[in-house]
């Protein structure tokens, strides 16, 4: 039975950091200690209730802790918000089979608790996570991820970006999305350390970087804007390497910003269903000034297709589908998945561009058709935000006797500006079709912890009288 990569780390390299937070350092060995010491609770939680648990995790010692227990044991098991109310909990137990709840404090151990228990077996290589989609366009589902499938994406990913065991990586996302648990989940199995900052704070993390502590960082759009308004014109010190953007498009007025302080960007394009990322483009490509999502990682494929599957050639927009070693076997109780030939049929849209790779450019789902014409909120979006006034913006279609749906925009000022501006501006950088009917000014947008506009919701609260 192959050993949890986490205790081969303790055993070779046991002294080195493993988890640095609120000026706290574990070691390997620490680290180690105090899951052996969780696995035994694990054990009593899963004979009190056996089957499959739901599991609160949070970005802590404890969430982690707790989370490499569950997977040392071989278990399968559904990841749930920290702040998830009891409804929704309920509705997910009842729909998904969860025979308990275990928060992570619940078996979270001190390291002393093992000297008094022996270390019990366990076999990652069964432990299955079920992620909840982030449901941004309708109920979320249970999407399958094997233990192994997450180590098959932290090689590729290795391979693609030329990651090593000496990369620190800050941990600020939420883990009970795929992006927050793919930070935890690949610096274990590359022996990376992980520098918590939770919640994300731009001014905390601009200083660990600055003092080294941190070389490598995962982030949604609105974070990495965050961290550049807090950060000026001062640029980043060589030690940071990577910024990893997921989780929504890179608007144009903050890749320039981004490229003028030399950071180094790496958009990518990837969902739960394929344990984070499956293209990114690397940063001297994004630095160079190329767009996009780039190339996909070693050991997984990327096809635009029509409506009826058939593939299309470069330059030409169509349906992305993915296959390879990362994409999930499929959902619990709903329909869904790869197809007979392994391919996931994303309903996303892009097109495959010679030598820059994967353009994304909307969900389908989000797409709106308006007089014939297709309307991409992304697009409408990127001028609204390149407006001096504009701090965040969101685009939903609504429907319209006359147009079948209407352009409808949701905006954030930081200053006062008057819709007709904010029309003339869109007017003059916009076709005719894209330019917002609506336009509706609002204290703040709802988003996901993990930082993605909710526009099911933004439809509602626009809809509300």
């Amino acid at each position: 039975m192959a050993e949890y990569p986490l205790f081969t780390h303790a055993r070779r390299d046991g002294s080195a950091t493993a988890l640095s937070f609120e000026g706290r350092h574990l070691t390997w060995q620490q680290l180690a200690g105090r899951v052996q010491a969780a696995m035994v609770k694990v054990d009593d939680c899963l004979r009190d209730a056996p089957g499959t648990p739901g599991y609160r995790i949070s970005l802590s010692l404890d969430g982690i802790v707790g989370l490499h227990a569950l997977l040392a044991r071989g278990c399968t098991f559904v990841l749930l918000s920290p702040q998830a109310p009891r409804a929704l909990v309920d509705t997910v137990r009842e729909r998904y089979g969860l025979t308990s709840v275990i928060e992570a404090g619940d078996i979270a151990a001190a390291f002393t608790e093992v000297e008094r228990h022996p270390l019990p077996p366990g076999n990652h290589s069964n432990a299955e996570v079920r992620v909840l989609t982030s449901g941004t366009t309708g109920a979320p589902k249970a999407v399958r991820l094997p233990f192994n499938h997450f180590a098959a994406h932290a090689r590729a990913a290795a391979m693609h970006l030329g990651l090593t065991g000496d990369d620190r990586w800050l941990a600020c996302l939420p883990p009970h999305h795929v992006g927050g648990l793919s930070v935890i989940l690949r610096a274990m199995l590359l022996g990376n350390t992980v520098h918590v900052v939770s919640p994300f704070e731009a001014a905390a993390v601009n200083a660990a970087i600055d003092a080294g502590e941190i070389t490598h960082a995962s982030l949604v759009p609105t974070m990495l804007h965050r961290l550049l308004e807090a950060r000026g014109d001062k640029p980043f010190p060589p030690s940071l390497k990577l910024l990893l953007l997921g989780g929504a498009g890179l608007a144009p007025a903050l890749s320039e910003r981004a490229r003028r302080l030399r950071a180094p960007v790496a958009p990518s394009y990837g969902m739960s269903e394929t344990c984070s990322q499956t293209a990114t483009l690397p940063p001297p490509f994004f630095l160079a000034g190329i767009e996009g999502a780039g190339h996909p990682l070693p050991g997984v494929e990327i096809s635009i297709r029509d409506a009826v599957g058939i593939a299309l050639p470069p330059e030409k927009e169509g349906e992305i589908w993915v296959r390879g070693n990362t994409v999930t076997p499929g959902y619990v109780d709903a329909a869904g998945g790869p197809d007979a030939n392994g391919w996931l049929h994303t309903g996303d849209i892009g097109a495959w561009i010679p030598r820059e790779g994967l353009r994304v450019f909307e969900r389908r789902s989000d797409l709106i058709l308006s007089g014939g014409e297709n309307v991409y909120p992304a697009d409408v979006e990127q001028v609204l935000l390149a407006h001096p006034a504009v701090v965040d913006a969101g685009v939903v279609g609504l429907r319209h006797e006359e147009w079948g749906q209407a352009v409808a925009a949701a905006v954030v000022l930081r200053s006062d500006v008057g819709v007709d501006e904010l029309r003339r501006w869109c007017r003059s950088r916009l076709s005719a079709y894209q330019i917002p009917r609506l336009v509706y000014v609002l204290d703040a947008l709802p988003r996901t912890q993990g930082g993605k506009l909710r526009r099911s919701r933004l439809r509602e609260m626009v809809m509300a009288p």
